[in-house]
């Protein structure tokens, strides 16, 4: 079956572009897999919001975004990998927490629509699952939406800053 070179969605013989990521698709065939999916890995970067009411968003100072890093894992229409950010509880619980936190994200890519929980992997004592939704532009490499933990809630907004090798081709070299 055909995969797309940008992206590594799989698409129809014949199509002159990928319905995934909208990339032109060449005229030179491409491999075909007996593997039905291909991985690939890509680093985004972006930041997130806290909404400007309630109590905890008030002790965040909503003004300033929090920054951090992701490294994705796109697997056809499936999403994981990791995210790490500045641990903003710091000034509220001291010096014996880290400076960092990393969760681990799952979830599913729908066209332009993406949802995926964000779980913080235990570090500091975090566990929180948080919930993302919002919009994926796969040629422009941009991703933003909304985010929800229990009551609390915001924005969210992602760039795309390097691409990797489909994992598939990583275990060759």
């Amino acid at each position: 079956m055909p995969y797309c070179q940008n992206c590594g969605s799989e698409y129809r013989e014949g199509s002159k572009f990928c319905q995934s990521c909208g990339h032109k698709l060449d005229t030179i065939p491409t491999a075909h897999h007996e593997d039905t999916s291909i991985s690939k890995i890509e680093r985004w970067t972006g930041e997130y919001t806290y909404d400007k009411s309630g109590f905890f968003s008030s002790l965040l100072n909503p003004r300033h975004p929090i920054a951090f890093s992701a490294d994705l894992v796109f697997d056809g229409n499936k999403l994981s990998g990791t995210i790490k950010e500045g641990n903003t509880f710091l000034t509220q619980y001291g010096e014996d927490h880290p400076r960092y936190l990393v969760a681990n994200i799952s979830g599913y890519i729908d066209g332009d629509v993406i949802v995926f929980n964000k779980k913080y992997d235990g570090g500091g004592g975090y566990q929180q699952t948080v919930e993302y939704k919002g919009k994926f532009d796969a040629e422009g490499g941009k991703i933003f939406g909304t985010w929800t933990l229990s009551r609390y809630k915001g924005k969210f907004e992602m760039s795309r800053i390097a691409k990797v090798l489909p994992t598939s081709l990583l275990l060759v070299l």
